[in-house]
């Protein structure tokens, strides 16, 4: 009898155990999302004030977000473009870095789509 209520008692411990450290994990996984997400709004704003992103709006979640790139973004190197929309992507989910919203980059000038992410890739379309 005494050896049942050991096992259980053990066994109880150690499911708290586990729910804590679950919960604990969580809580720090949150803030991490977080201040990730608050250095992408940052790093998108220094884009807004620099011309390279134009508009960025997502009215209806169902559908893709409206990324409007500006004149510097034609100017400057892939792999800079390639770090500004993996910002877009990081603000739209949110900090999650598990996530990937799927958009199109449209040009400030005609609206014209020169660019797509997609899956956490970047392919420019020949102009």
């Amino acid at each position: 009898m005494r050896h049942r209520r050991f096992i259980t008692a053990t066994v109880l411990a150690v499911s708290l155990l586990f729910t804590v450290t679950g919960t604990l994990s969580a809580q720090r996984k949150s803030a991490k999302t977080s201040n990730r997400l608050e250095t992408c709004r940052a790093k998108l704003k220094k884009a807004q004030a620099l011309d390279v992103l134009y508009d960025l709006r997502w009215d209806d979640p169902r559908q893709e977000p409206r990324v409007v790139i500006g004149p510097t973004f034609l100017q400057i190197p892939f792999d800079a473009k390639e770090g500004l929309t993996e910002t877009v992507n990081c603000f739209l989910v949110a900090g999650d870095a598990n996530k990937y919203v799927n958009f199109n980059l449209i040009e400030w000038r005609n609206g014209t789509v020169i660019g797509r992410w997609e899956y956490g890739r970047l392919t420019m379309r020949a102009r």
